[in-house]
């Protein structure tokens, strides 16, 4: 038992033949009338023992685009405590939406094992489907198909490897295909960042795929600038070993192994650390990290005690974060995180990301009246801000 738009039903032969079959017809422009419709007449055809079929998209989607998946069927799914089947294929490829032409070659159809809905809201349900759909569209349709000739044209960069927890998922932005790894999170907003690694995106179980990847294509210009930076300057990495010097502040200092019983500290610009074991450049790396991350917590603390009642706010946390290209964030709780790796850079440029960050306090958005805030305690804002684009690709690898 088929979903369908009324339309349909008024071509001569076709829809004479599709209203023999006594379809759930619809006027999608009535939106939540249509979907009461579908879900009221779905629910007695499932009573009567038929299965009902509905196209989530609505309409018919050129290949390698995604559109809004609808929540009408499952919606009737969980009204009717009844398992979902999702169901993929490629038919585009020999015959691409608002063409008339066809093209000779072969249609698959992949078939997935059933979904239940006992126990999920519809948003989940559709969700599970979503995904499951465009994972086997995305392996249905090889780069080097006639789909890739029709609207993928495009130059695809390097794919980032796989983590835990993460899929590699690919979106077109500009004049190519770009992967990016995708994980679901306990998070409250789509986000992304760029590491060298590539593009990565995190978002909560309630986002579907396709606000996530409108999010990454609003950020498109960001996104492919990022990525540019990323190939065209790689991180110089760091040797550790007794002597290595790593950047602090805006200078560097010289970090050694403090031998049994001598005195640990910062003396000038040499670092003398306590390592259990003498010769393991592992362990002086971790000794240096937790070193860092303690100054740089005191030192953000100590400077936006300081900075934040000239901006007339007050956080109420400021907290570490492990990001390498965003250098801090502000919540609208009153939270500001900021990436411990800004202790390499100068205090003006670490002064900047607090002061930016602190005024997101009073206004959450990049407005002019956001930047007279940013210049009430930083002056030089703009300088600083150019500046610290060709940081994030120019740190060390520590």
């Amino acid at each position: 038992m088929y979903v369908l738009k009324r339309e349909l039903l008024w071509l001569p032969f076709l829809g004479w033949g599709l209203a023999l079959m006594s379809p759930i017809a619809i006027n999608r422009s009535h939106g939540k009338r249509a979907m009461r419709r579908v879900v009221e007449m779905g629910g007695v055809r499932l009573a009567q023992g038929f299965s009902i079929m509905m196209y989530p998209e609505g309409t018919r989607i050129p290949v390698g685009r995604r559109g809004k998946y609808k929540l009408g069927g499952a919606v009737l799914a969980v009204q009717n405590r009844v398992p979902v089947v999702p169901v993929a294929h490629n038919a585009g490829l020999v015959w691409p939406r608002n063409s008339f032409l066809k093209y000779p070659g072969k249609v698959s159809v992949v078939i997935g094992a059933p979904i239940p809905t006992d126990g999920l809201s519809a948003e989940e349900v559709m969700r599970r489907v979503e995904d499951w759909i465009e994972d086997q569209v995305a392996r249905l349709v090889p780069p080097g198909s006639r789909a890739s000739r029709m609207q993928l044209e495009l130059p695809f960069l390097g794919e980032p490897p796989a983590r835990t927890g993460t899929r590699v998922r690919h979106v077109r932005l500009g004049g190519s295909v770009v992967p990016y790894r995708f994980r679901r999170a306990r998070r409250r907003t789509i986000g992304i960042a760029i590491d060298e690694h590539g593009l990565h995106a995190a978002a909560p179980r309630r986002a579907t795929l396709a606000e996530v990847e409108a999010f990454i294509r609003e950020k498109e210009r960001w996104v492919l600038r990022k990525l540019a930076e990323a190939r065209a300057t790689p991180r110089p990495a760091i040797a550790w070993r007794d002597g290595v010097r790593i950047p602090y502040l805006g200078g560097e200092l010289e970090v050694c192994a403090a031998p049994p019983g001598a005195a640990a500290g910062l003396d000038g610009a040499r670092l003398a650390l306590a390592v259990a074991d003498h010769g393991c450049p592992q362990a002086l790396r971790d000794a240096a990290l937790g070193w860092l991350r303690g100054m740089a917590l005191a030192h953000f603390h100590g400077r936006a005690a300081s900075l934040a009642p000239r901006l007339g706010v007050a956080p109420a946390r400021v907290s570490l974060s492990n990001a390498r290209t965003q250098w801090g964030s502000c919540s609208a709780d009153g939270r500001v995180r900021l990436s411990w790796r800004l202790i390499h850079l100068r205090p003006a440029l670490v002064d900047y990301v607090i002061v930016h960050e602190l005024a997101h306090l009073r206004y959450m958005n990049h407005s002019a009246r956001f930047w007279r805030v940013v210049a009430t305690a930083c002056p030089g804002y703009r300088a600083a801000r150019h500046e610290l684009r060709g940081f994030s690709h120019a740190l060390p690898e520590l």
